[in-house]
């Protein structure tokens, strides 16, 4: 019997991203659930995801095994953290809040953020695919914004984008399948 798989497409994605608070994760729903109300559904492109990776270094020990080859131990260096990166295209949602606690009120009518001031704040961010046949969670808890690119324009006659970086913790980074 041949087993079919899964090819994941770009439309059965979307990018949620919490600025308001980390949220809270339990084994008692999806984690995907715990992204309603002040999460942001953004547009978004160029989607990469890179899992925390705990690299080995060899210390090489003096003498030699029974097969000749040296003696040898492995080192468990500790697993980085978690990065999603990507490029949102720009609309009239304030996506990136990350800029600093509070923006400041300008006339009533606008909001302005100051980068590099230090009032950073943790987000949580979602990138969920899902199908008929499946679905997957990826989820930085306690992230930060790490990189607020530059704005540009995609062509000429294209749209408003921005590149964004959002790190966290091994601990805080989840991959969850649905069953």
């Amino acid at each position: 019997m041949i087993q079919m798989v899964k090819v994941w497409k770009a439309k059965e994605t979307t990018l949620k991203i919490d600025a308001s608070s980390a949220i809270t994760i339990t084994t008692s729903a999806a984690i995907d659930t715990e992204f309603t109300g002040s999460a942001i559904t953004c547009n978004a492109k160029n989607i990469t995801v890179t899992e925390p990776e705990g690299d080995v270094d060899k210390i090489d020990l003096l003498g030699s095994d029974t097969d000749g080859f040296q003696c040898a131990e492995l080192d468990e260096r500790p697993f980085g953290m978690a990065v999603l990166s990507g490029t949102l295209v720009l609309d009239s949602d304030e996506v990136l809040i990350g800029y600093e606690d509070t923006a400041t009120t300008v006339d009533t009518n606008w909001s302005r953020y100051r980068i590099g001031d230090g009032g950073r704040v943790d987000v949580s961010a979602l990138v969920n695919l899902t199908a008929s046949t499946g679905e997957i969670n990826l989820v930085l808890d306690n992230g930060t914004l790490t990189r607020v690119g530059d704005i540009r324009i995609s062509g000429p006659d294209g749209h408003w984008e921005q590149d964004f970086n959002i790190k966290c913790l091994p601990e805080d980074f989840y991959l969850e399948i649905k069953d």
